[in-house]
């Protein structure tokens, strides 16, 4: 199994509990849309758009080959399961679109075999303006089986790019429901992203999320840069809302980021988070830099870096580097860092490069994790027009609780309980949204072993009822996961602390989080956590929670 270092706030196995009705359990990213029931047809009209229906790889491949200059719009009726005997064939959506409708793309691997202007990824678009694109709906890769997107052939310029969506895109471009399970790998400078290897025109980002490892390795430079979503927005006017990075991002010596390596013109990021570890020469947790070449305004509203960020040259856990422009202003409102940041040279916890002139406004925007780590750093001259408006970390935390709807475990007014339980199960933690009425668990196994090797998987099987009903509303499909860790951090009493896998009593933990759970009624979820050792699943005696009306008995 893989081993990792449990960065904050990093969720290993998400599971949704879609309705009390259905209680629907299954391990892909917050359910957004409900799978439609497609009839008997090759083509499906929706919303006054004719799709053309997918059932199979085979199909698919069959399609793309027929429409390589695209100007259709697909819409999948199953999972899309490639294979050796069915490789992928890349799908062109010029002039149209995606509709995964809930389902999955899984079993690809893309190899950069020789120089590609259009960029590598799942997706091919138009070198040239003016061609349209949207992806909607759809899981690319699954957690235990990531899409897998390498080069090892030599970078040849700013035009060398890699994303497992697209590696790039030059034209009016949506992407909805998106989330992304993929490494992405390359052995010389490329510009690349967990989504997006470079963007430009007009992009717009709605709840999408990469899960995984982006790694270049290369010695950087202004024409390169990495990141879990996009590494490189030139002349981009891009809108990201309820989007987020989790994993790893690094980058040799080169520009890196959790979401955005380094861009130019517009941006308005809003409820945008990085969970994901990143590491390289410019680096910083949201944006590796926005000051190079930028020639319009950057704007965002209550996002926050959660990943540890370590940059040679600089590093921070908001923007690495900060625009020059007095007419293109930065302005950030109800931002935080709770994230670790080091640097060989300059680390600071908000922005660590600030270029004069800069126009720069941090309102109500904070950090964790070490006293009076409000900063900017390196601020560059006294003509830089930089206000800010610090307020402590407690301030900022009850700020993103109130005003936006993160999943902050550990991080609210109920925030953990440590309980020593039957079976494997030790951390309970719970997050509550007033707006809704629901709440989330999560649960942290724990693997009392050194031997990983002789486990398949580790995991969780659950059981649901409801006060007054003997029959459990759901019996789920065990929860399964290949990836354990070391540690985990929490917010105990306003202080950040990190928890050992020792500490708990455990050599790894691995976790398992129930979405959407009405506060209101009784709720009793039977749990056993377990792992599996060849065919036998070795678990001990189940755990009992009770959840009612929001408090966990």
């Amino acid at each position: 199994m893989k081993t990792k270092k449990f960065g904050a706030l990093f969720l290993c196995l998400a599971v949704i509990l879609v309705s009390v009705s259905s209680l629907c359990i299954g391990v892909s990213a917050e359910t957004v849309q409900a799978q439609i029931d497609i009839p008997e047809g090759e083509t499906y009209e929706l919303n006054g758009v004719t799709y053309t229906v997918i059932r199979s790889a085979a199909e698919m491949n069959a399609a793309a080959a027929a429409n390589a200059s695209g100007g259709v719009h697909y819409i999948l009726a199953n999972d899309l399961v490639y294979s050796a005997e069915t490789p992928f064939t890349r799908i062109s959506l010029k002039n149209g679109s995606m509709n995964g409708n809930g389902y999955s793309i899984k079993g690809v691997t893309l190899a950069v075999t020789e120089k590609d202007d259009y960029g590598m990824g799942l997706f091919t678009t138009s070198k040239s303006q003016g061609c349209t694109l949207k992806i909607s709906n759809l899981t690319v890769g699954a957690p235990d089986d990531p899409v897998v997107v390498a080069s090892e052939y030599p970078s040849w310029g700013a035009t060398a790019r890699i994303g497992t969506l697209l590696g790039f895109i030059n034209g009016t471009a949506t992407i909805e429901n998106v989330t992304v399970f993929a490494d992405v790998s390359a052995d010389s400078d490329y510009r690349a992203g967990g989504l997006i290897g470079e963007a430009r025109g007009t992009l717009t980002m709605k709840n999408c999320v990469f899960n995984g490892s982006v790694s270049v390795s290369g010695t950087g430079g202004a024409n390169f840069s990495v990141a879990g979503l996009i590494g490189n927005s030139w002349s981009l006017n891009v809108t990201m809302e309820n989007c987020s990075a989790y994993g790893t991002v690094s980058f040799g010596s080169g520009y890196v980021a959790g979401l955005i390596g380094q861009m130019s013109n517009t941006a308005v990021l809003k409820n945008c988070a990085n969970y994901a570890s990143v590491s390289g020469g410019m680096a910083g947790g949201l944006i590796g830099d926005s000051g190079l070449k930028v020639t319009g305004k950057v704007t965002m509203i209550g996002c926050f870096n959660a990943g540890t960020v370590a940059g040679t040259s600089y590093a921070a856990g908001l923007i690495g580097g900060c625009s020059k422009r007095t007419d293109y202003p930065t302005v950030l409102t109800d931002c935080a860092n709770i994230g670790t940041v080091s640097s060989d040279a300059n680390a600071a916890d908000l922005i660590a490069r600030i270029d004069a002139p800069a126009a720069l406004t941090l309102s109500e925007c904070g950090a964790f994790g070490t006293p009076g780590a409000f900063t900017t750093g390196n601020k560059a001259a006294a003509d830089s027009a930089i206000s800010s408006s610090a307020i402590s970390s407690a301030d900022a935390l009850i700020r993103m609780q109130t005003k936006y709807d993160y999943a902050m475990f550990g991080l609210e007014e109920n925030r953990i309980e440590v309980k020593t339980v039957p079976a494997e199960t030790k951390f309970l933690q719970y997050r509550k949204n007033t707006e809704t009425n629901k709440m989330d668990l999560r649960l942290i196994g724990v693997l009392n072993t050194n031997d990983l090797a002789k486990y398949a998987n580790v995991g969780f099987l659950v059981s649901v009822y409801q006060e007054g009903i003997a029959e459990p509303l759901a019996v789920c499909e065990p929860q399964t996961t290949t990836t354990v860790y070391q540690s985990i951090k929490a917010n105990e009493d306003g202080t950040i602390r990190e928890y050992s896998a020792a500490e708990l009593g455990a050599t790894y933990l691995y976790a398992l989080e129930l979405h959407n759970i009405p506060m209101s009624g009784t709720y009793l979820f039977k749990v056993t956590a377990f792992a599996t050792e060849g065919d036998t699943a070795i678990s001990d005696s189940v755990v009992s929670i009770t959840v009612a009306d929001g408090q966990i008995q």
